[in-house]
């Protein structure tokens, strides 16, 4: 994905962010006059903290003008830091005109993280739908994702809750703080091994422990991948989901791009299960980040589970909504 980049002249002062976007005299102009679009100014809008303080009296009786204030003090503040201390990377002065005492890899984190989702949202997205708790973990955990396929996950909660607000708890985020790329790529692995009857509620497809005992679903997933998400407290191995499926009826399996119908011929309730393994609350939430269903061998894992409760598997057209 490409990062955002505004093009704006640095010859004003010379003074630019770097990775991901430029502040320079232009485009502090441009965003200090709210000339700026919605998704350029996402990664700026997004950093500032609203500083009720300054002025709140004007603020609940003139939003525009308090932004106004806001705006001003910060690129003041970012010019300052820059001629007074100027070991000071131009992010990390940025973040720290915005109130955020980062370091510079801490700074670039959050930057490239934002500029990413700025390239995936909708072109009226605005970040002021957020609340500032919600910014400050944001910034807090996106500041320790140093692997790209942490920071991925980071731009896809980020998209995610800017169009629906409040769809990621402050422990999800706290979790995915402490993720590794080897946690990225664990639960990627079986979000890949998973199926969904509601869309917010996947369903991990687990066989028993493979032949030499490493590996589950056919070499898809390691043992060491699920005990990582085990240990990260997105996985709970001590249960499994039962599907009711009357006599005579089936049971619809969808993933991101396939859809399954399992049939109970017989003339009994059958109760269906996809292995000892769910989802836990922030496993839930995290793994709408993820691509579900998308292992080559899933449509044979689940026809196998179709087979272990007798009854057939039939790939159907996908019309999930």
């Amino acid at each position: 994905m490409g990062s955002f980049s505004p093009k704006a002249s640095a010859e004003a002062n010379g003074i630019k962010i770097e990775n991901t976007f430029n502040i320079d005299g232009d485009i502090a102009k441009e965003w200090l006059s709210n000339k700026l679009g919605p998704k350029e100014a996402l990664p700026m809008n997004f950093i500032a903290r609203t500083r009720r303080s300054l002025n709140a009296t004007k603020y609940e009786t003139d939003i525009a003008g308090a932004r106004r204030v806001r705006t001003q003090s910060i690129c003041d503040s970012f010019l300052q830091y820059k001629q007074t201390m100027p070991s000071l990377s131009d992010n990390q002065a940025f973040f720290l005109a915005s109130g955020y005492m980062l370091t510079p890899p801490e700074a670039d984190n959050v930057t490239k993280v934002l500029s990413d989702a700025a390239e995936s949202v909708a072109p009226d997205v605005d970040p002021d739908v957020l609340d500032d708790q919600f910014k400050d973990e944001f910034i807090k955990g996106s500041a320790c994702a140093y692997d790209e396929e942490v920071k991925a996950l980071w731009v896809k909660l980020l998209s995610s809750e800017l169009t629906k607000p409040g769809s990621f708890s402050k422990r999800t985020l706290a979790v995915l703080q402490d993720m590794s790329r080897e946690d990225a790529d664990a639960l990627q692995a079986l979000c890949s091994c998973s199926v969904f009857m509601d869309r917010r509620n996947p369903t991990p497809v687990l066989t028993e422990l493979d032949e030499g005992g490493w590996t589950y679903n056919h070499g898809s997933i390691s043992v060491d991948q699920l005990n990582l998400m085990t240990s990260l407290g997105l996985v709970d191995t001590s249960m499994h989901i039962n599907y009711g499926v009357p006599a005579k009826s089936g049971l619809n399996v969808f993933t991101e791009n396939l859809a399954f119908l399992l049939t109970n011929d017989s003339d009994e309730m059958k109760q269906v299960n996809f292995g000892s393994a769910i989802y836990t609350p922030v496993g839930r939430q995290l793994a709408q980040l993820c691509s579900l269903g998308i292992a080559p061998k899933l449509p044979d894992l689940v026809a196998e589970v179709g087979k272990k409760f007798e009854m057939s598997c039939e790939l159907m057209p996908f019309h999930f909504s």
